[in-house]
């Protein structure tokens, strides 16, 4: 009981301390607000380089662009030109489920390639003839 007593007059005089230091009115002078209604007259230099939030953009031969970081592609999202199967777990460095059939055909598959590339070697020899 004594405790709450002493916490009760130790917030009565804090709030009463409070109220005796009375804010100064707000300034509604003409000059003042003047002052912070201007307009700024210097005109803003154009950058040649702005970060924006996902994207930059820059200016180039009287061109701007802009490159937007979320819309590259993700290492291993992009078929490329070798013809190989998209990797979805290129990120994460897991490894495609496969069964063993599915071994065993790549393997008949890569087979037959070194095949075909052996006797197309054997075909473009160029013999020279006198």
């Amino acid at each position: 009981m004594r405790i709450a007593a002493i916490i009760l007059a130790l917030g009565l005089s804090l709030t009463a301390a409070a109220q005796e230091a009375t804010p100064s009115s707000p300034d509604y002078s003409r000059d003042r607000l003047r002052q912070i209604l201007a307009a700024n007259e210097e005109p803003e230099r154009e950058r040649g380089i702005e970060f924006l939030p996902g994207a930059i953009l820059f200016r180039a031969l009287g061109m701007r662009y802009q490159f937007n970081a979320f819309a590259a592609p993700l290492p291993g999202s992009v078929r490329k030109t070798t013809g190989f199967d998209v990797d979805p777990f290129a990120l994460t460095g897991t490894e495609i489920a496969q069964t063993s059939r599915t071994w065993v055909s790549r393997s008949a598959v890569s087979s037959e390639l070194r095949r075909i590339q052996r006797t197309e070697r054997d075909r473009a020899k160029i013999r020279v003839t006198q």
